[in-house]
C-alpha cells in the first residue's frame, strides 16, 4: 500500500489565469498572507480530484500550508501543503500514475462562503489528471512506500519568469475554433491561386514554344491546340512521365519538346503560292514538284497540288493551306 508524502507543492508566485478566464496575480506576500491565515479549525481544505463544486468526495485533508522562500533541496520556492489522513486507494491511483499534477483553488477575498473574509483562502487542492493544471512548474506528487515519498519536478521552474498557464473558456475556444477555419480557408485560397499561376506560367511558356515551331515551319497551326494541351498535361503532373529503360530514361516532356524541335520544315519560311509558281487550274509550277521522287504516290502529289492552289488562291503560307486541305 503506498503512502502519501506530508508535504505537496501546490502554488508559487506568478501571473495565472483563472478557469473562469480572470486573471490575477501572486506575489510572495499573498503567498505568506494565505499560509498565515490558514486554520483546520476555521475551513479544513480536502484534497479532491479535479476542481469539484462541492470540495467532494475528499481523498485527504490539508493540516497546514507554508510558504518556502526560495529554491532548496526539499523543493521549489512556493505554498506548500501539509497533509493527512489520505485514502489508502486514492494514495495507490496517484502512485500507478492516474494523477500526476497538483492544482490548487481558493475563495476570493469577498466570495461568499469564505472563511476568513478579506484574504484569500485555501479551498482545496485538487489532483489532476488528463486536465491540466492550472499552474505549471508544481512538482509531481509521488507515493512510495517509504515514509518520505520522492517528490520530483514536472517542469523546470524559473522564479524571475514564472510560468503561466491560461484556461480557455468555452467562448474563447469558439474563437479559436473559427480563427482557425478563416485562417484554414485563407491558406487553401492561397494555395489555389498558387496553383492557378503556376499552370498559367507552364501554358504561357508551352503556347509560345508551339507557336515558334509554327513559325519556324515545323507544326501545322492546326495541330497548336492539340501540342498545347499535350504539353500542359504532361508539365502539370506532379511525379514527372517518363519514357525509356535504365539509363536512357528521360522526362517524356522535355522528349516530346526535343522531337518537335527536331522536325523537319513543312514549307520554306514565309512561302506563299501565287500564279507565278502555281497554275490556274492548280498546277505546281515548274521545280514545284521536284520533292517528289519518281514513283511517288499519285494521291500525295495530287493533295500537294491542292494545297499549292488554295494557297495560291488565299494569299496562305504552305503550312496554313495544308491544314486547311487536310482538315
Amino acid at each position: 500500500m503506498a503512502s502519501m508524502p506530508q508535504r505537496l507543492h501546490i502554488f508559487k508566485p506568478g501571473e495565472f489565469t483563472a478557469m473562469s478566464g480572470e486573471r490575477h496575480a501572486f506575489t510572495p506576500a499573498m503567498l505568506r498572507g494565505i499560509a498565515a491565515s490558514y486554520s483546520p479549525a476555521v475551513h479544513e481544505a480536502p484534497i479532491v480530484v479535479g476542481h469539484p463544486k462541492a470540495d467532494l468526495p475528499a481523498y485527504g485533508w490539508v493540516q497546514g500550508l507554508e510558504y518556502q522562500e526560495s529554491d532548496d533541496a526539499s523543493g521549489p520556492a512556493g505554498l506548500y501543503a501539509q497533509v493527512a489522513q489520505v485514502n489508502a486507494d486514492f494514495a495507490d491511483m496517484v502512485a500507478a500514475g492516474a494523477f500526476k499534477k497538483i492544482s490548487a483553488a481558493f475563495y476570493g477575498a469577498q466570495a461568499p462562503g469564505n472563511p476568513c473574509p478579506g484574504s484569500l483562502y485555501l479551498r482545496h487542492v485538487g489532483f489532476l489528471g488528463a486536465q491540466p493544471p492550472a499552474v505549471k512548474g508544481l512538482r509531481n506528487p509521488a507515493f512510495s512506500d517509504a515514509e518520505d515519498g520522492v517528490l520530483c519536478f514536472s517542469e523546470p521552474t524559473d522564479p524571475s519568469s514564472p510560468t503561466q498557464e491560461s484556461a480557455v473558456t468555452e467562448e474563447e475556444a469558439a474563437q479559436l475554433r473559427a480563427e482557425n477555419e478563416r485562417l484554414a480557408a485563407q491558406n487553401a485560397a492561397l494555395a489555389a491561386q498558387a496553383a492557378e499561376a503556376a499552370a498559367a506560367g507552364r501554358h504561357a511558356e508551352n503556347l509560345a514554344f508551339a507557336e515558334k515551331l509554327v513559325a519556324d515551319g515545323r507544326l501545322l497551326s492546326a495541330a497548336l491546340p492539340v501540342i498545347v494541351a499535350t504539353l500542359d498535361h504532361l508539365a502539370a503532373a506532379e511525379t514527372p512521365i517518363e519514357f525509356g529503360e535504365g539509363e536512357a530514361k528521360a522526362p517524356l516532356l522535355k522528349g516530346l519538346k526535343e522531337q518537335l524541335q527536331a522536325s523537319p520544315v513543312l514549307a520554306p519560311l514565309g512561302q506563299t503560292a501565287t500564279t507565278g509558281r502555281a497554275a490556274a487550274n492548280g498546277d505546281p509550277a515548274p521545280g514545284e514538284d521536284l520533292a517528289f521522287a519518281e514513283g511517288a504516290n499519285p494521291a500525295r502529289l495530287e493533295q500537294h497540288k491542292q494545297i499549292l492552289a488554295h494557297a495560291a488562291k488565299h494569299q496562305l503560307s504552305y503550312a496554313d493551306a495544308a491544314a486547311a486541305v487536310l482538315k
